[in-house]
């Protein structure tokens, strides 16, 4: 029964490991009706998806209405990676935290950030 279960950790776990090594980090920048832009980007940790929404800030302002800087009006950042494990119990619950633990570490994807700017 647990050469089984190994077996079946190792099935999931090989291509989780490949699908993370490939997934970019997403940004996407929307005008919004009063003039200023809302900002949001995905990735593995939260200072990394901050820096991607000033980036892309930073490159809406300069392309769109050829302003050099920005002022953040409001954000946010909210952490939806896995937990998958919580109400599992036994071997269950064990090969649960190995999925998450290697989810977490291969995640592009583990925070999001959303980020109300202007353009100055």
């Amino acid at each position: 029964m647990e050469t089984r279960h190994l077996l079946m950790m190792l099935l999931v776990l090989a291509p989780l490991t490949i699908a993370g090594c490939a997934t970019p980090i997403h940004g996407s920048v929307f005008a919004q009706e009063d003039g200023s832009y809302k900002g949001i980007a995905t990735a593995d940790g939260e200072r990394t998806a901050y820096k991607m929404a000033a980036q892309d800030a930073k490159t809406t302002c300069k392309e769109k209405e050829k302003k050099r800087d920005f002022v953040v009006l409001n954000q946010s950042s909210k952490y939806i990676g896995p937990n998958m494990a919580a109400n599992e119990k036994g071997l269950t619950r064990l090969t649960m935290k190995v999925l998450e633990f290697a989810a977490k570490t291969k995640s592009d994807e583990n925070y999001k950030v959303e980020v109300h700017f202007k353009c100055r």
